[in-house]
């Protein structure tokens, strides 16, 4: 028993120091030492709020180590009249000699009236030098709020001419958390709670003056969380139209609509979005 128990110490110790012997380097560490070759696209089959790049990155040495990739790395398009994307999420890649990985990380846009992504553009990591914004995409992160209304508050966040109350979605429990972390990263007051009651209501039970719309159908073999949101024709995020954290198994037929008065460009498009992946899609006319 006693030489059983020497052993595992000694085998735990090897597999310890085997371990430290891997470095760990970020993207831009590793780009700048010219170990990894790296290509970034934008994800058509996401949103620029859910997974919005496509990361291929290749090992070009004989040698082993992991690429961290962090919460608060910003992405910059070769265009600028487009998003730049910030990580929501912490991940760290093991590469072998010689490997390549393709790589789908979350994401958020950090700029809310630039166009939404395409697979012509490429994409690079710049310095990302706002601590406000870093700090709320990690809140993001730690809580999953990996939608429309973690988006929201990221904009919000990016553009503090905005209000509060747009940071908006059909979670109204992340609603309010987002709402108060917002407030106190940007020294805004919050908003009265009738305030918030109010823009509440008004989303997700709006005044029907002149509305147009579709239906969706829909089914999953098992439990789903689904949302549909509507994009403007620049593919940038408009407003959430449902959400359901589990959408249960079976067909589903789903009506969608909006006032046109409000929304006033020449289209729309929607879609339905089934854990972080784009189902479907429907082009609606507007009133312009």
């Amino acid at each position: 028993m006693i030489k059983s128990i020497k052993f595992f110490i000694v085998f735990l110790f090897v597999k310890t120091v085997g371990a430290q012997n891997v470095t760990t380097y970020s993207i831009n560490e590793a780009t700048t030492k010219k170990i990894i070759e790296v290509k970034i696209k934008y994800n058509s089959e996401s949103t620029h709020y859910i997974e919005p790049v496509i990361i291929e990155i290749k090992n070009k040495t004989s040698s082993k180590f992991n690429i961290s990739l962090k919460t608060g790395d910003l992405i910059e398009p070769s265009d600028s009249a487009y998003q730049n994307f910030i990580l929501t999420e912490n991940l760290i890649v093991n590469f072998d000699n010689g490997v390549k990985k393709t790589i789908k990380p979350k994401g958020m846009c950090t700029e809310p009236y630039d166009m939404a992504g395409n697979e012509k553009l490429s994409y690079h990591f710049i310095e990302n030098k706002n601590s406000k914004l870093i700090k709320t995409a990690k809140f993001i992160n730690e809580n999953k709020y990996y939608d429309a209304v973690g988006q929201k508050a990221l904009w919000c966040v990016a553009d503090e001419s905005k209000s509060l109350l747009e940071i908006i979605g059909y979670d109204s429990a992340s609603r309010i958390k987002l709402i108060k972390v917002v407030a106190e990263i940007t020294n805004k007051p919050i908003p009265s709670i009738i305030k918030i009651r109010e823009t509440y209501s008004g989303y997700t039970k709006p005044e029907r003056k002149e509305t147009i719309g579709g239906m969706f159908e829909y089914s999953f073999p098992f439990s789903t969380k689904v949302h549909i949101a509507m994009f403007n024709p620049q593919g940038t995020l408009v407003r959430e139209l449902y959400y359901n954290e589990n959408e249960l198994p079976g067909v589903h037929k789903l009506n969608f609509e909006f006032d046109y008065t409000v929304y006033t460009d020449e289209f729309y498009i929607v879609k339905l979005i089934a854990d972080n992946k784009v189902l479907l899609s429907s082009k609606i006319d507007g009133a312009g």
